[in-house]
C-alpha cells in the first residue's frame, strides 16, 4: 500500500509549522494529497464557566471573546498552510498527477473530532507534542493514536531533507510493532538503510528481529539487526541507537498501561516521544 492520503491537523499555533512541513514532505515523497485540518471550537464549550455565578452580559462577552480567538486562530492556520503549499510548490485541489492539497474546516472538541478524521487518511502527521506552547493540541496525538486506527507520524522541530534516510525499527515481537512496521512500508521501501532494533529478550512466542527481517527480506528490503541487553530504560536504548546509527526516523508500536483508560502512554513511548529529536512513526 502507498500513501496516498495525509492528514494534517492546523491548530494556528507556532507549533504546528513542524508538523505542516513534514507533511508536506511526505506528500510531496509520495504524490499524495495532503489534507490540512483547522478544527473550531465551540465557543460556548470553550469558556469554562459556572452559569449561575456569572450575568447574561459576562458569559456572552466571554463567548465572544472565544470566537474572535477562534477565528485568529483559523486564519493564522490558514496562512501557514498556503505558505508552506507555496514553497513546497503543491498545487491546491485535486490533481491527475504529483502531490495536492486541499483546507478543511471542522467544529467539535480538537482531540475527539481529529481522531476521528484521521480514520480516512493513510497518514496523520502531528507535531512533537508541547504543552507550554500549545497546550490546546498537546494531548492532541493520543487522541489521534487511540481512535484512528491508523498510522501517526511525530514531527520534529528540525527536519531532514529525507524522512526516511535511515530507518530504526523498534522491534519486540508485540502486535502493536508489527502494525507499525506495516504501515509504515512505503517509508521503508523508499529508505536507504534498515536496521532492526531488540533489547533484551524478546518473549519465546514472539517473532524476533531476525524473523522480521526475512518477512522484509520477501519485500525486496535488506534490513540490518541489532540485538542489545537491556541497560537501563529502554526508551533511552533506542534514542541512543537511533542517534549512533544516524537515523532519520523512528518506527515503534504506541504501547499503554491501561485498556480501561482513555490515554495512558506506556513509559516507552512516552520517553521517545518527549525526547526525540527526530521523526516517529507509530501505530496503535
Amino acid at each position: 500500500m502507498s500513501i496516498r492520503t495525509v492528514l494534517v491537523p492546523l491548530s494556528g499555533s507556532d507549533s504546528c509549522q513542524s508538523g505542516l512541513e513534514a507533511a508536506a514532505r511526505t506528500a510531496k515523497a509520495f504524490d499524495a494529497h495532503l489534507i490540512a485540518l483547522h478544527v473550531k471550537l465551540d465557543p460556548a464549550a470553550a469558556v469554562p464557566f459556572i452559569a449561575d455565578g456569572l450575568t447574561a452580559d459576562i458569559v456572552q462577552e466571554l463567548v465572544s471573546s472565544a470566537e474572535s480567538e477562534g477565528h485568529r486562530r483559523a486564519e493564522k492556520a490558514r496562512a501557514i498552510f498556503e505558505s508552506v503549499c507555496e514553497n513546497f510548490d503543491i498545487p491546491m485541489g485535486l490533481a491527475d498527477s504529483g502531490p495536492s492539497a486541499e483546507w478543511m474546516e471542522r467544529q467539535g472538541p480538537l482531540g475527539d473530532t481529529v481522531g476521528r478524521m484521521a480514520r480516512i487518511a493513510d497518514l496523520t502527521v502531528v507535531p512533537k507534542p508541547d504543552a507550554n506552547s500549545d497546550p490546546l493540541s498537546a494531548g492532541m496525538l493520543d487522541d489521534v493514536l487511540t481512535r484512528s486506527g491508523r498510522a501517526v507520524l511525530v514531527a520534529p522541530g528540525t527536519l531532514p531533507d529525507r524522512i526516511a534516510e535511515n530507518i530504526l525499527i523498534a522491534w519486540d515481537g508485540s502486535a502493536e510493532a508489527a502494525r507499525a512496521v506495516a504501515d509504515a512500508m512505503p517509508f521503508i521501501d523508499i529508505s536507504n538503510s534498515v536496521t532492526i532494533l531488540t533489547i533484551g529478550d524478546i518473549r519465546e512466542e514472539r517473532p524476533d528481529g531476525k524473523t522480521l527481517a526475512q518477512s522484509l527480506a520477501a519485500h525486496a528490503v535488506t534490513a540490518d539487526v541489532k540485538a542489545s541487553e537491556r541497560k537501563g530504560p529502554v526508551g533511552e536504548q533506542i534514542l541512543g541507537c537511533a542517534e549512533d546509527m544516524g537515523a532519520t526516523l523512528i518506527i515503534m508500536g504506541a504501547y499503554s498501561h491501561s485498556r480501561w483508560r482513555e490515554l495512558v502512554l506506556g513509559g516507552v513511548t512516552r520517553t521517545v516521544i518527549d525526547k526525540a529529536q527526530l521523526a516517529v512513526l507509530m501505530s496503535h
